[in-house]
C-alpha cells in the first residue's frame, strides 16, 4: 500500500509528515508537525485504495462533508478540524493532535475488561459528543471503540472519524450509504432507505459499552434478525456487572428502532439512577486530570554499595544483518563473543542473571539527518556511561512472584516477561529486592537503557537498519525502513528465545516496554551527559519507557524510539529490567 513517509513535505513545507497514524475503509491518518507553531497536528486524507476507485471524486465529496461537519462541532469530547487543504489534487484535512490510545487498546491493557463505574465514567463523556452532533442535525453513525481516543494526560475521551456522518430528520425515512462496523450497526444501517434518528448511534454506544464490559463481541444485529437470534445480556459474560447497566444496555441494542430510547440522555439516565446525573456525592474512579506528582522518586533503601561479587563467564552467539537498497536481507552475520555476569540467588532455584556492562561514551538520540525519527529523539548528544550491572533479561513471571508474592501478568508463563506492573510496582520491587540482597537494584535512567540496548551501534536497531519477527516479538504487520513485513504474535513470549546484543543482553526490541527511571521530557535540550537520571525540569506526570512492546510496529521498538506513560498506569505490553552500579 502506497503512503507518505516519514519526512514528507506538504503546503511546501508548512506540515511534515512524522508517522503513520492509522489507516480506515477510507481513511488514512498521519501524525505531523506543522512548522509555524511547531506542533504536532493529525493530517486525514483518503488511502490509497480509495483514491483508485473511479468514483473517487465522489468519495472527496463525502471527505469535504466530513471536515464541514467537524467544523461545525467544536465540543471538548469532539476532535477538533483546525483546516482544509489540497495537496496535488488530494484533499486533506488537519486536525488537532490526540495523544493517546484509543478505547479498543485501552481496554486490552486493562485486562480485557474495563470497570463499570469506569466504563459509564467514559461513555457518558462520548455520549454528551454525540448530543451535540445530534443537535446539530448529525448522526456519527460508527461509533465503536476504535473511533474513540483517551487523552494520555486526562483520560478524556474523544470522538473521531466522522467519515460516516450524515445529516438527519429524526424518525424520517432517509438515503444513506449502508457502509457500516459489523459488530456496532444497528438494522437500519443495513438499509439504504430507512428510519435515521439519533437511536441509531444509541445501538453503537450500547454496543461499545458491551464490549468494554466484557471484552465479547455482541452479535451483529443483521444475524441476529436473519437467525431470530437474542442478544446474549453482557451479564452472561461478566457477573460483576449490575442489573441496571445490563438492562441498560439490551435496551439501546434492541433490533427495532422504536424500542430504543430515541435521544442519547434519555439512554444515559438508564445507566444511572437520575440523582446522579446532576449530583455526586461519591469521586470519580477517573479523575478530571491526573494528580500531579511534585516530589522526588521514593529512596530505595540504604545498602552497602561496596560489596564483592563472584564474576563468571558466560559465551553468546551475536548477529548482525546486512540488507541490499531494496530491502532485501543479503547477509547475516554471526559472531562469538563472551562477558561476565553474577548470578543473584532470589529464591529457591530463582536466579537473577546481572551482565557486567563495560562503560563508554555513546550519541544518544537520532541525527538530524534521520528521517525515521521523532523530534523527541533530537538533539543528539554525546553521553558517557560508568560500568553498570544489568539484568539479562527483563524481570520475569517467577522473579516478581519470588519477591512480591503474586503475579499480576495477564500473559502468564514463569519465563515471560512479568507486566501489568506500574512505575511504582517497579519502584517497590527494587526496594524489596535491594533490602533482600543488600544490594542496591534500581531502574536503568533512560541515557543507560538506551546505551545497553545500542550495544555499541549506530543503527536503527542492535541487529542493523532492520528488523524480522525471528530476530524479536513486535507487530510485524506493517513494513517499515527495511524492515520486513511478517507476522504478529499477539502476545508476549518467553524471555531469550530471539538473539542477544553485542552486550549479552536479550529482548530489548519488542516483547515489552521497559520502564525508566527518569520522568519525561520533551527533547534531549539540557540533558546531562553523564548518564544519570535526568530529574530537572521534568514532567512527573510521566515516566519513561523505551524499547517497544509486542503489539508494536518495528519503528517503535528502535534503539532510540521514546514513549512514557503516567507512574501509576498498567498495561500488558510495560514491564522493566533492574541495573546495579559497580561497586566502589
Amino acid at each position: 500500500m502506497k503512503y507518505w513517509k516519514s519526512g514528507k513535505q506538504l503546503q511546501n513545507g508548512k506540515y511534515i509528515i512524522q508517522d503513520l497514524l492509522g489507516i480506515g475503509g477510507f481513511g488514512i491518518t498521519y501524525r505531523a508537525l506543522e512548522q509555524s507553531s511547531n506542533q504536532l497536528v493529525a493530517i486525514k486524507t483518503l488511502n490509497y485504495r480509495v483514491q483508485r476507485k473511479p468514483n473517487f471524486d465522489k468519495y472527496q465529496e463525502n471527505f469535504l462533508n466530513e471536515a464541514l461537519c467537524l467544523a461545525k462541532c467544536s465540543h471538548p469530547n469532539i476532535v477538533e478540524v483546525h483546516r482544509i487543504f489540497k495537496e496535488n489534487k488530494l484533499w486533506c484535512m488537519v486536525m488537532e493532535y490526540i495523544d493517546g490510545d484509543d478505547l479498543g487498546i485501552y481496554r486490552e491493557e486493562q485486562d480485557g475488561i474495563i470497570s463499570e463505574s469506569e466504563a459509564i465514567h467514559l461513555i457518558k463523556q462520548v455520549g454528551e459528543a454525540l448530543k451535540f452532533i445530534h443537535n446539530q442535525g448529525f448522526l456519527h453513525r460508527d461509533v465503536k471503540p476504535q473511533n474513540i481516543l483517551l487523552r494520555r494526560d486526562t483520560l478524556e475521551a474523544v470522538l473521531i472519524d466522522f467519515g460516516l456522518a450524515r445529516e438527519f430528520n429524526s424518525g424520517s425515512v432517509q438515503t444513506h450509504t449502508t457502509d457500516s462496523t459489523l459488530y456496532f450497526a444497528p438494522i437500519e444501517q443495513y438499509e439504504i432507505r430507512a428510519k435515521r434518528g439519533a437511536f441509531t448511534d444509541i445501538y453503537a454506544l450500547a454496543a461499545t459499552l458491551y464490549v468494554l464490559l466484557t471484552g465479547e463481541m455482541p452479535t451483529p444485529a443483521k444475524v441476529r434478525q436473519e437467525g431470530k437470534i437474542p442478544l446474549i445480556p453482557p451479564k452472561k459474560y461478566n457477573s460483576q456487572i449490575s442489573d441496571r447497566v445490563n438492562n441498560a444496555i439490551i435496551q439501546g441494542m434492541k433490533l427495532e428502532p422504536e424500542e430504543r430510547p430515541q435521544f442519547v440522555a434519555e439512554w444515559l439516565t438508564l445507566l444511572s439512577p437520575v440523582q446522579e446525573l446532576f449530583i455526586t456525592n461519591e469521586p470519580s474512579t477517573l479523575p478530571v486530570t491526573l494528580p500531579i506528582i511534585t516530589e522526588n522518586p521514593p529512596e530505595l533503601v540504604t545498602v552497602d554499595s561496596s560489596f564483592e561479587l563472584e564474576l563468571e563467564t558466560f559465551k553468546f552467539e551475536y548477529l548482525t544483518i546486512k540488507v541490499s537498497p531494496k530491502c532485501e536481507i543479503i547477509e547475516t552475520i554471526k559472531e562469538q563473543r563472551e562477558t561476565q555476569q553474577f548470578i543473584e540467588n532470589i529464591a529457591n532455584n530463582i536466579t537473577l542473571e546481572m551482565v557486567s556492562i563495560p562503560g563508554n561514551t555513546f550519541l544518544m538520540g537520532s541525527p538530524k539527518t534521520t528521517a525515521e525519527k521523532w523530534e523527541t529523539e533530537s538533539p543528539q548528544h554525546t553521553v558517557t556511561i560508568p560500568p553498570l550491572f544489568v539484568s539479562k533479561y527483563p524481570i520475569t513471571q517467577a522473579q516478581w512472584q519470588a519477591v512480591m508474592g503474586k503475579n499480576p501478568a495477564y500473559f502468564k508463563g514463569e519465563n515471560r516477561p512479568v507486566e501489568m506492573v506500574s512505575w511504582y510496582n517497579a519502584i517497590e520491587f527494587c526496594r524489596q529486592l535491594s533490602a533482600q540482597t543488600g544490594k542496591t537494584y534500581r531502574l536503568l535512567s533512560e541515557a543507560e537503557w538506551e546505551y545497553v540496548c545500542r550495544g555499541e551501534t549506530t543503527t536503527l536497531f542492535y541487529f542493523g537498519n532492520s528488523l524480522i519477527t525471528d530476530l524479536a516479538n513486535y507487530n510485524g504487520e506493517e513494513a517499515y525502513a527495511c524492515s520486513l513485513q511478517q507476522n504478529y504474535r499477539e502476545q508476549t513470549t518467553d524471555l531469550g528465545i530471539f538473539p542477544p546484543n553485542a552486550f549479552g543482553l536479550y529482548d530489548l526490541h519488542g516483547n515489552v516496554w521497559e520502564w525508566c527511571a527518569d520522568p519525561w521530557h520533551n527533547n534531549y535540550q539540557g540533558a546531562p551527559s553523564d548518564g544519570s537520571v535526568w530529574e530537572k525540569d521534568g514532567n512527573y506526570n510521566y515516566r519513561m519507557l523505551r524499547g517497544g512492546g509486542y503489539l508494536n510496529y518495528s519503528k517503535g521498538c528502535r534503539s532510540a524510539n521514546r514513549n512514557w506513560k503516567t507512574p501509576r498506569s498498567r498495561y500488558k505490553s510495560v514491564g522493566f529490567r533492574v541495573a546495579v552500579s559497580h561497586p566502589v
